[in-house]
Order: C-alpha cells, then structure tokens, then sequence
C-alpha cells in the first residue's frame, strides 16, 4: 500500500527500464510504467514483493516465475479503479 497522491492505494506496477544513448555514448535512463491502482483490501494489504528479470537465467523462467506468485494472482481478480501509463526518466 502506499499513499503518493494522498489517498491509501495498492499499486499493480509493470516496469519495462530502458538505457538512451546518444550515439555510442551512455545518456540516461528510463522506465515505461504500466500500473493499475486499486482500493485497499484485506488481502492486498499483504502483499510486498518486487521481483526483476535480471535475476533469472532467461525470460520465460521471469515470467513463469511471475506467473505463478500467489500475489501476482490476487489483483487479478480484483477490479482496478485506475490505469496510469507513463514514462520517467531515472
């Protein structure tokens, strides 16, 4: 749970990070969000986990990872108050 606009909301974030050059050289770095916010429930309020693609050996391993997270399954079954999609630089 967190409050970052005020008000009490789990946030269902996806993040894709990205490295920008300019040329061959290194300029910065960006993260494309795809987050969905919900209301707080019981079950929610439990959740805390973060998990990055670095740490597995490939990206069907991540995913099947993910996939199988009982906290990845309880928001979908949940109805989202919100869709924010939005990029940042880092």
């Amino acid at each position: 749970m967190y409050d970052f606009t005020g008000e009490e909301l789990f946030h269902f974030d996806f993040v894709r990070q990205f490295t920008v050059y300019d040329e061959d050289e290194y300029s910065h770095m960006e993260q494309l969000h795809c987050e969905f916010l919900f209301n707080p429930t019981v079950e929610l309020r439990n959740i805390a986990i973060e998990e990055w693609s670095m740490d597995f050996v490939n990206l069907d391993d991540f995913f099947h990872h993910i996939e199988n997270l009982q906290e990845f399954k309880i928001p979908l079954n949940l109805k989202a108050i919100k869709l924010e999609i939005y990029q940042e630089e880092i």
